[in-house]
């Protein structure tokens, strides 16, 4: 749904020499999926990942475009991924 936002964000991490960014609030979260709501959004240059809990994992599939939807119990498991 937003690519070139996407995109936008990863060139000015990569000029501050990341590769990769995490948005954590619900505003950018929506900013970049165009889904409202808990989760947060890993994005690298193969491309974006939401991860959000199950309460919201319907709704974010339906609701997030263009990008990977995890459905996670626990924001510990996070990091396995």
């Amino acid at each position: 749904m937003h690519p070139r936002r996407s995109r936008a964000i990863l060139r000015n991490v990569g000029e501050a020499g990341c590769t990769a960014a995490l948005a954590t609030t619900p505003e950018n979260t929506f900013y970049t999926t165009g889904f409202w709501g808990s989760g947060l959004v890993l994005l690298t240059s193969e491309g974006s990942t939401l991860f959000t809990n199950p309460l919201e994992g319907e709704r974010a599939m339906v609701g997030a475009g263009d990008c990977e939807v995890k459905v996670i119990g626990r924001w510990s498991k996070v990091w396995e991924y």
